[in-house]
């Protein structure tokens, strides 16, 4: 894909931050050093439509999420994707409940498809060469990665899923 601009992907922030003293959530906001944290990608890169800001379609991430329940998720050992991964079962059910809301929203050419549907390989990247424990992982909310045209990398938003 050539395409130049803002993007965003759908993912689950494995970072383990302390409460905001102001009642905000910390795992929002600009990301420290701007870089990515420690996440499992359940949508890769999406790049956002051109005459359309994306809080639409993020509503819509946001409301369907919701309704899910908490589940865990197992790695399941390490991969090369151009760079070292660990690969995650469980993340399939959310994974294609994201791409219909992307597709439905005209994102579908907004994103590389050799990473959707059937090639989906739910990973985690190894961010400073660390690799995750190969344990199972509580997924209790998704959040929207951003990056701007400034260059800048934020999260968006954190949903939570239902409790379990």
């Amino acid at each position: 894909m050539s395409k130049r601009g803002a993007t965003f992907f759908i993912g689950h922030d494995l970072r383990i931050l302390p409460p905001n003293p102001n009642g905000s959530d910390p795992y929002v906001g600009p990301l420290p050093g701007n870089r990515w944290p420690e996440h499992f990608t359940i949508i890769p890169p999406v790049w956002e439509l051109e005459n359309e800001k994306p809080e639409r379609v993020f509503k819509v991430i946001g409301q369907c999420a919701r309704t899910l329940s908490a589940f865990d998720v197992t790695p399941t050992g390490d991969a090369s994707f151009g760079r070292q991964v660990t690969l995650v079962d469980g993340l399939e059910a959310l994974h294609y409940m994201m791409v219909g809301i992307l597709d439905t929203h005209g994102y579908a050419d907004q994103y590389p498809r050799d990473f959707i549907g059937p090639d989906y390989n739910g990973h985690t990247s190894h961010v400073d060469g660390t690799l995750p424990p190969l344990k199972p992982t509580h997924v209790d909310h998704v959040s929207i990665f951003r990056h701007n045209v400034l260059g800048e990398k934020f999260v968006e938003r954190r949903i939570k899923l239902k409790g379990k």
